[in-house]
Formats: C-alpha cells, structure tokens, sequence
C-alpha cells in the first residue's frame, strides 16, 4: 500500500440533554479535498492580456512576472488557464496575516519560481525546468506539478548554504508532485518547516538541459525542527534512467541536521543492484551538529539484496551523533535476489532507541549480516521489542535482542500486494512497549487493544456491537466516540435508544459540564451552589451547578461584567472556544502570546487572534479551510462535534 497519509479534517461532537445533564461526543472525517473554497482574487493574469492593463478580470495582464513585480501585501493573483513561457522571481514580500498569493485556475504551466522573498504561496500550478527555489520565511508552496527539470524540485536555501539559520524558515510544502527532478526532489535548509505529502519519484543525476551532474536522492534534509510527514518517495531508478551508478538514497543529509522529525513516510525502491539507502546520514564538518532525529510509523521498501540500510555514520573519531529514534516502522525487503544485509547501520552513534520496529527480510546469516550494524564507539543504545524475521528461514547472525519477536512471521494482511497491515492472529498485535506514539501509520489511535503494536500500522479492533444506534461500526471514529463513553465522559443525548444527536449546537451550559469534567474527572459533579453568582442563572436550572463551578475553579468570568451574567443558552462560536480549551490544557490563568497573522480570514486587531492561534498551533483545532489560503472562520458556531475533538486533544486521551 504505497501511499501517503490522507490529510483529514476531523470533527468531532457533543450532544447534551438538560434533564438527564448527560454529554455526548461523535467524531467524524471528511476529505479536506472536499471543502475547497474559491480564492478571493485581487488580481487577474490570462495569456490574452496585457500588462498594461489593470489587472482586473475583464483586463487582465500578461505575465505572472508583472504581477509580481506590482505586488503588495495581501494580493491574490488569479492565473488563468494556459502556458507562460517564464520563470518568476519573487521579491516583493506579503505580511504576517497578508500573504501574496499565485493562484493556477485551470491548467496553468511556467518555468518555475525563484523566491527572494517572506509569506508568499504558490498554489497548483505545473512548473518544468524550473520548480521553486525559496530563500525566505513563511512560503507556502502547495498542489504544483513540477517535473522535467534542470535541478531540484523544491528548494529552500539559507546563506549560508545547508544550516539551521533564520535566512528561510517556516515554509509548508505541501501536496506536491515532484518527477524528474535533478539531485532530489526537495532539499530543505533552515528551520522550521512541514514537508507534508507530497509525491516524489525518478529523480535525476544528471540534467537534461546542462551538464550537471549530482546523485540522486528524494529529500535532502539539513537545518533544524522540520517535520517530514506523509510523503511518498518512490521509482529513483538506476537504469534506464541513471546508467552512472548515482548513489540514492530517500532521505540524505551531511551537514547540519537537529531536531527533526521523519513520520508516516513510505520510501519505496525497485532497483535490485548498485547504491540504494533508506538514509545516508553523515557529520563531516567539525561544527556541524546531528542530534535529536526521530523516525516512526514509516514504511521502508528496498528490493536491492545489498547494501540498503538507514545509516549513522559520524565520520570524525571522537565525535557521535546524538539522540537517535527509530520506533514503530515496518522495514520489508521484497525477496527478489535474496535476503538483504542489515537494516540499521550505526558508526559512532550515542543514545539510539529502536524499539517496535518490523525487519522483515532482512540480514542473511549465512553472510554474517546482523539486523542492527553497530560499530565499538557508538553507545547507550537501546534495541529490542522488535520483530524480525526472514522468510527462507536463515536467522541473522548476532542472535536478537532483548525482548525481539524472533523468526515470527508477522503475518501481514496481504503481503503480496504490499498491505503490511497485520492481522488478528498476528505475533506483532499487543506485544510492543508503550513509548509514547500514540497514532499509526494511517491515523488510527495506538493502542487499539491490550498493548502496544509492532510496526508501523497498528491492528484495528471492532467491538460487535456500538454503543450508540446513530453510530456504527464502521463510522471511522467509532473507536473514539466509544472511548471516551466507556471512561465515562458522555452518555448520549438519548437513553432510550441510546444516541448522541450530533447535529445541535453547542450552548455555554453544556460547555461547562465539559469544562468541569475535563478538569475534575469524568466523575466529577460540583456541589449545588449555596448562593446565587450569576443574575441569568437562577440556582433551581439544571446547569447552575455547573457554571457557578466553572467560577469557583476560575475558568469563566461570565459573558456581562454588570450586571454579571453567564449566558447560559448563548451559542459558543469557535473562537470562544478555544479560550475554554486552553485554558483546560493549560490552566485558569493561562494567556496566549501575540499572533503571527497565519489565518487570512483573522487580523491582529481581533480580540480572539492569539487565542485562535494558540489552540491551532497547540493542535486543539483544525483550520476551518486550507485552501487556497489558511481560514479559521472564527464567528462560525462552535458544533459539540469540534468541541468533541477539542476535548479529546486537550487530555490526551487514547483509544483502544
């Protein structure tokens, strides 16, 4: 199953009866590829134009290069359909909350960005010869077709060259597909940026158009606190396509790399001879720093029986490379030509954990291979609860390790068309240890059962029967839903049948119920109240209990200062919730810092911007839009489904 993660919007939902004071959550997804909204264009570009007219859609202009040229903070340019014969350079910056914006409608083709400059976006557009080189802060570079080309695909600099520095920081990448590139499909520098799936395949040592020449990798990764999330890299072949013996590797780094995090990838290569790696991570330079890489839940695929492994190699004798994480990934070597070597190679490493991890194929005894290659200097390096096992029955040398699953077929759903999901009666199910990756390869909660699964997919457990007639079996988050009833949080807004009435909205009075729980317990029911606090809320409704408690606890200060009211019927708006919300994650007293501007839709003036931006950031609330442009819709009504999935993140609760 070689494809990416599929980006979800998941809403969640609470339903409450006053009579019974009972809550109840529901949680759905929906394709983000479904709510795609129009951009709001401020300026058009159409290849019967001029640019000498005002850019209006009856008068547009000529080339992207002018609009650029012209832009300011905050304008949306409309490409319309058809082929522009330039390359753009971008040097005129957007603002914090006024990014500028090229927008493809329709087919749109052009030779490529070249981007000196902070918050701009690049959306759906096919790019050959050229893709976008990005040297500045806050890019957004999302949904192009970039291939055919003279050098890498996406690429984000820094001065100087491969370091952590402030010169580029902050760019999304997302959704791209990266072909024929030269050298590699992505190259990162700087710090901060999510490369989140995109598609990158047949990348180039040598270009079509000069006389350059290079290796020929996926992602080249340097600088500090990126996220590479989702992306399938795939089919960077030796021949036809490269006849020079390019060394490939899916992931490569050689300079500067810290604190970055590598999950739900899938690295997948068909070649069965010459220089295929997983990874080929080097220190060579006395000050660089490589520390602090975490790799789980990702899905490596080599069918070369030689030398494919995921190697740490500190070249310099006296130095290490620090802090290294390698845990629930599915490592498979389809046995084409033969068992392959080891599958984890570590020189001069310190402080290694590699835990639940599936090694499937992988070390020929009979050629002395151990699953894990360690060297005499590298130390502190903690392995076992892995699962390792080759199909022609030769165990690798070394024996295992600590608590390994050994020679165990992990019994995957469908091997031979590439679904290594595990089934029930598999080895894998339960037998891992609990290091805190709480989600799978597919999105699904870890743990689904009794224990903690090895590998990258976690099995999924269905109950025989739901608990709720409004939400079934195969509702994709059942399992949720059907947690937090069992811990006692919600009982439904029906006992007879039993339901949960996901369609209403969510008032102030059932916020509290939430709000207290999430801070007490599930159990938790205050005290009535001796006293009346609140002029609209008389101490005989159901909910004063509850709203004076939230006062008491010092999470409200009501909804009118004088008289001081509560509003208990009012209906909450999304961004009044995330003032609740974080505060439960983060206390009574907790203040958000200053925004950044990152939704279009939310200036800085707005009283909630910081708020909204904290529980964005903090991953309590998914944006309302993505596309074209970041929206929260702040004024829209807080459903009980959102205020479900905000309960559910701010106490991290799991799911079995």
């Amino acid at each position: 199953m070689m494809t990416t993660l599929t980006q979800r919007k998941i809403v969640s939902i609470i339903c409450m009866t006053a009579s019974l004071l009972t809550v109840s959550l529901i949680a759905v997804i929906l394709d983000q590829s479904s709510v795609k909204a129009e951009p709001s264009c401020t300026h058009y570009v159409a290849t019967d134009g001029s640019d000498s007219n005002p850019g209006t859609e009856v008068a547009p202009w000529r080339t992207i290069q002018h609009a650029a040229d012209v832009a300011n903070p905050g304008d949306t340019f409309c490409i319309q359909s058809g082929s522009y014969e330039e390359r753009i350079d971008v040097t005129r910056s957007g603002e914090q909350g006024k990014p500028i914006s090229f927008i493809a409608q329709g087919a749109v083709h052009n030779h490529g960005y070249k981007i000196r400059a902070d918050w701009i976006t690049v959306i759906g557009f096919e790019m050959t010869m050229n893709g976008v080189s990005v040297k500045g802060k806050h890019c957004q570079i999302q949904d192009n077709n970039i291939h055919n080309l003279d050098f890498v695909g996406i690429d984000l600099v820094t001065t100087p060259g491969y370091r952590d520095n402030d010169t580029t920081t902050d760019c999304i990448i997302h959704g791209n597909t990266i072909a024929y590139a030269v050298k590699a499909g992505i190259r990162l520098m700087g710090q901060n940026h999510l490369i989140e799936n995109n598609d990158i395949s047949h990348t180039l040592e040598c270009s079509p158009y000069s006389s350059y020449c290079d290796d020929a990798d996926g992602i080249r990764f340097f600088g500090s606190h990126h996220t590479i999330r989702g992306n399938y890299i795939h089919d960077i072949l030796h021949e036809p396509e490269n006849l020079s013996d390019p060394h490939i590797d899916c992931f490569q780094t050689w300079h500067t790399a810290h604190h970055i995090l590598f999950e739900g990838n899938t690295c997948f290569s068909p070649n069965t001879s010459k220089s295929n790696q997983i990874l080929m991570l080097e220190e060579m330079n006395p000050d660089d720093v490589v520390s602090d890489l975490t790799f789980r839940n990702n899905l490596f695929i080599m069918s070369d029986p030689g030398y494919v492994p995921m190697n740490f190699h500190q070249k310099r004798s006296g130095d290490t490379i620090d802090n290294i994480v390698v845990v629930h990934n599915t490592f498979i070597h389809p046995d084409i030509r033969g068992i392959g070597q080891y599958a984890i190679a570590l020189t001069r490493v310190r402080n290694a954990l590699i835990q639940n991890n599936i090694f499937y194929n992988y070390a020929d005894g009979s050629k002395g291979n151990t699953y894990i290659l360690m060297d005499g200097e590298s130390e502190n390096i903690n392995t076992g609860y892995n699962l390792v096992y080759n199909d022609n029955g030769v165990q690798p040398a070394g024996g295992p390790f600590p608590n390994d699953l050994w020679m165990v077929d992990p019994l995957f759903v469908d091997y031979a068309s590439g679904d290594y999901r595990l089934q029930s009666g598999s080895h894998a199910v339960d037998t891992g240890v609990d290091i805190g990756v709480t989600l799978d390869f597919d999105g699904n909660t870890r743990p689904q059962g009794a224990g903690f699964d090895m590998g990258a997919f976690e099995h999924r457990i269905q109950n025989p029967e739901p608990g709720f007639i409004d939400v079934p079996l195969d509702h994709p988050y059942y399992d949720e839903i059907e947690a937090l009833r069992q811990a006692g949080y919600i009982t439904g807004c029906s006992v007879e049948p039993l339901m949960y009435c996901p369609e209403r909205t969510m008032t102030r009075a059932e916020s509290a119920v939430f709000v207290e729980r999430g801070i007490h317990g599930a159990d938790h029911i205050p005290p009535h109240p001796t006293g009346q606090i609140f002029t609209d809320v008389p101490l005989n409704e159901w909910y004063a209990k509850w709203a004076i408690g939230l006062w008491n606890d010092g999470y409200t200060a009501g909804c009118n200062a004088d008289p001081l009211m509560y509003c208990p019927m009012q209906e909450h708006t999304r961004t009044e919730g995330t003032v609740f919300f974080l505060r439960m994650l983060n206390g009574p007293a907790f203040e958000p810092p200053d925004p950044q501007g990152i939704f279009t839709d939310v200036t800085l003036d707005f009283w909630g911007a910081r708020w909204i931006e904290a529980a964005y950031n903090a991953g309590l609330i998914p944006a309302c839009e993505t596309e074209p442009a970041l929206k929260f819709c702040p004024e829209d009504p807080l459903d009980r489904a959102m205020a479900a999935y905000m309960m559910v993140q701010a106490k991290e609760l799991s799911t079995k």
